[in-house]
């Protein structure tokens, strides 16, 4: 991941609310920046550790300065480097760390055994922290600046910068980004966001923030992609690793909004697709669940599900929306379970767009273009599916890489090898199930294991890839299941929670009585219009 990028590259911005210059770039002006507390959330976000711990530091991108010398001439060793650093500076106390105040165009050095240094290794080559920006923190008491002089003040003022923090974690070298609140101050518009935390605290793994970060997911291939095992069926077969050669850079080359690329497919893939649609369709009414049986044939007429037809992803994609708001996009092979989750939060699936080998088309040991077509895609289209899809992708974001684990475990027994229990008897809505003809008969026949599906315990049940699951789990009804994780989902440790806002396809983090107001707000919206419908019903329809 980027974590210090270079200053041609545009860092997105998180921000929230105000009026903004472009992300990577801001204004400081000579003077303090008054950091007013009126109004804060009654809860901060580790102000005093993150504040002294010794490892803390800040870094974002590099902003246009018009007060001080360029960076390259301050630079050590004559090495420019594309990053500033800020931390916190009490005016009752001294510089924490090295400085260069704003406006005053001179730099000093770090006192590393400073009880107030937050970075003690500030010139070291590991940092190659190159400059470093103070903001002094100010009161604002009737109208005037107040420099906090007493401990509580001081205390106070720490709390007050922490609570302008929002901490993710982007990698696992314990590279944390963070973004200020647009605010403006009276002497500073502050609106240059892309801020990176190093601090040895609470870990929290960096995730897409808005929808078109699925791009930094989506090529994170783990396994297949164009490189196949020496015991897959294609492995000796040149034409087809040239084929899957090809797919891989279709996928690696898309990029969120463009259209998906429609793919020829050779007369060998359409008849393998051909082979497992005759054979799955005959078994689909007695074993699939009713919402798949609903949504098959709508895509046969709609998106050219048949036998001698391998469906678009685009055209699928398109269907999804109108019926779900999913949507699909093109991947070369495996993906890491964080990486595949992230993708369902903001309803978008991963969708491989290879067929599987010929010489065993009822056999695959990687998720193709069957798999996802006729078992992902069907059941996407159900809005109650695809909202519990959506929830095990928001639960997994920023979680521990356990939870991940078991969330992922979880996701494995239910969207890929779950049944329901529908007019007394037992059907799939798994898709690992419904495009394999093999366990989907083994899934519903006396042979098979079958218990009650709970995430407190399927979390640890291993996941089978080369054979039938040693036991497959039941749920009433998919909200059922999804009540079950939502459960589940409470037991992850993040500091925050996630809410997905479907009008800018972003995350929003709530983390303080901002964000939780203007969730409310939404609601408060939704539940204005159920109303005025309700009152409506009684008055026309007396009901």
């Amino acid at each position: 991941m980027h974590a210090l990028q270079h200053q041609e590259n545009t860092s997105p911005s998180h921000s929230e609310g105000g009026a903004g210059t472009d992300s990577g770039s801001c204004h400081l002006t000579p003077g303090p920046l008054q950091l007013h507390p009126a109004g804060l959330p009654a809860t901060a976000i580790r102000p005093l550790q993150l504040i002294q711990n010794a490892a803390a530091r800040l870094v974002f991108n590099l902003p246009k300065f018009s007060h001080t010398p360029p960076l390259s001439s301050l630079a050590t060793g004559g090495r420019p480097h594309p990053v500033l650093n800020i931390g916190a500076h009490l005016p009752c106390c001294e510089w924490i760390g090295s400085s260069l105040h704003p406006g005053h165009g001179q730099t000093r050095h770090p006192d590393p055994h400073s009880p107030l240094c937050i970075c003690k290794t500030a010139c070291s080559t590991e940092c190659n922290m190159l400059l470093f920006v103070f903001v002094d923190v100010w009161f604002s008491r009737g109208g005037h600046p107040s420099v906090p002089s007493t401990k509580c003040q001081t205390k106070r003022a720490l709390r007050i910068v922490g609570r302008r923090l929002y901490l993710m974690f982007l990698d696992k070298d314990h590279l944390k980004r963070a973004f200020f609140i647009n605010q403006t101050f009276s002497q500073a518009e502050y609106s240059c966001i892309h801020v990176v935390v190093l601090s040895d605290g609470d870990d929290v793994p960096w995730f897409p923030m808005k929808i078109s970060e699925l791009d930094q997911c989506s090529d994170r291939v783990l396994m297949y992609g164009s490189e196949l095992d020496a015991d897959h069926p294609g492995f000796k077969d040149e034409v087809y690793r040239h084929r899957r050669k090809y797919f891989v850079e279709v996928a690696m080359n898309y990029k969120f909004g463009q259209p998906i690329p429609r793919i020829e497919y050779t007369l060998e893939e359409v008849r393998t697709w051909g082979v497992v649609f005759r054979e799955l369709t005959q078994l689909y009414p007695t074993h699939a669940c009713r919402e798949y049986l609903k949504n098959l044939p709508l895509l046969s007429k709609q998106c050219g599900y048949r036998e001698d037809n391998i469906p678009q992803l685009e055209d699928v994609s398109l269907f999804l929306r109108e019926r779900s708001g999913f949507t699909v996009r093109p991947v070369a092979g495996y993906l890491s379970p964080r990486d595949f989750l992230a993708g369902l939060a903001y309803r978008v699936f991963n969708c491989t767009q290879y067929v599987r080998h010929s010489t065993d088309p009822l056999y695959t040991p990687e998720p193709d273009t069957c798999h996802e077509l006729l078992g992902h895609v069907p059941l996407l289209a159900d809005p109650k599916f695809a909202q519990f899809s959506q929830e095990i992708g928001l639960a997994s974001l920023g979680a521990s890489d356990e939870d991940v684990q078991k969330l992922a475990t979880c996701y494995f027994f239910t969207v890929e090898f779950g049944l329901c229990k529908q007019d007394g008897q037992l059907r799939a809505y798994g898709a690992g199930l419904l495009s394999s003809i093999g366990e989907l008969r083994h899934a519903l026949s006396e042979k098979a294991r079958v218990m009650t599906f709970d995430p407190r315990t399927t979390c640890d049940q291993e996941c089978l890839i080369t054979t039938f699951q040693e036991v497959y789990f039941v749920s009433d009804s998919f909200e059922e299941a999804k009540e079950k994780m939502r459960e589940f989902a409470k037991s992850i440790k993040r500091p925050f929670s996630v809410y997905y806002n479907p009008y800018t396809q972003s995350i929003d983090l709530l983390k303080d009585t901002r964000g939780i107001e203007d969730v409310v707000q939404d609601l408060r919206s939704d539940l204005t219009t159920v109303c005025d419908a309700l009152s409506k019903m009684n008055t026309y329809m007396g009901i």
